[in-house]
């Protein structure tokens, strides 16, 4: 039964898929407008250049300097929450600041970070970093203020040490919400990628749809967004693959 389920819900969002860039394709088809040429024309120049030398380091400076700076991010987002979550003082001590600086657009940072790390692959993955900080802090602090107490009260029935408290207990307990922060930190972070590429950067695919604006490479141009959306696409999908793996990892309430 949920093998069928799973098979409906999939053909669903084919459809829809296939229907919009039916609609696309047939809308355009006699497209003669410069900024919105034909998808046939998009698609045949993302078919000769993404798949090309050039175009797979592009696309391979992108991935690499998202996932690195997703990696950073998450770990470093995941240890900040759980302290925040479990100690009180630091909550309340925090929280003013912490609101104050998430209300900063990231992008609104990029010259900051330039100023620390120059222009760079350093200066990206911070700034990735950073936006994926934020969602998993707050989505795994929430988690630890909201454990239930009967997990706690038989962590100290079974005399559980601190470290075994932590492992066994409160790092299963907070993998859910971890993974609610990651879905919510996975499109931020490529958003940032692509905009820091598109400052100063020679390669990635941010300074490459950047470069065909300029010089009037309209289906370069849209390519690289179609690009994106597959690889958005894609990376949400091995996400929730990674989800349904770490379910066994996750005790019952």
């Amino acid at each position: 039964m949920k093998t069928m389920n799973l098979y409906a819900r999939t053909l669903t969002g084919l459809t829809g898929v296939l229907v919009f860039f039916g609609g696309w394709l047939a809308l355009s088809w006699h497209s003669e407008n410069l900024f919105f040429p034909p998808l046939r024309t998009l698609l045949t120049d993302a078919y000769g250049y993404w798949r090309s030398t050039d175009g797979l380091r592009d696309i391979a400076s992108t991935l690499t300097n998202l996932g690195w700076g997703l990696l950073a991010g998450s770990l470093s987002g995941a240890v900040a929450g759980m302290l925040i979550g479990q100690l009180r003082w630091l909550d309340r001590a925090l929280t003013p600041l912490i609101e104050f600086v998430r209300s900063i657009p990231q992008v609104a940072l990029v010259p900051f970070a330039i100023s620390l790390f120059g222009i760079g692959d350093a200066m990206k993955v911070f700034i990735i970093a950073l936006s994926a900080f934020w969602p998993i802090l707050l989505n795994v602090s929430d988690g630890c203020r909201n454990l239930p107490r009967q997990w706690l009260d038989t962590a100290t029935v079974f005399r559980l040490t601190r470290r075994q408290r932590q492992l066994q207990v409160i790092f299963p307990a907070l993998l859910p919400r971890a993974m609610m922060g990651l879905h919510i930190a996975l499109p931020l972070a490529l958003i940032i990628a692509v905009t820091s590429e598109m400052i100063g950067a020679d390669r990635g695919i941010g300074s490459i749809i950047l470069n065909a604006q300029y010089t009037y490479e309209i289906p370069r141009m849209w390519s690289g967004v179609l690009v994106l959306g597959m690889i958005g696409c894609l990376l949400n999908v091995a996400l929730t693959m990674l989800e349904r793996a770490l379910q066994r990892w996750i005790p019952s309430p």
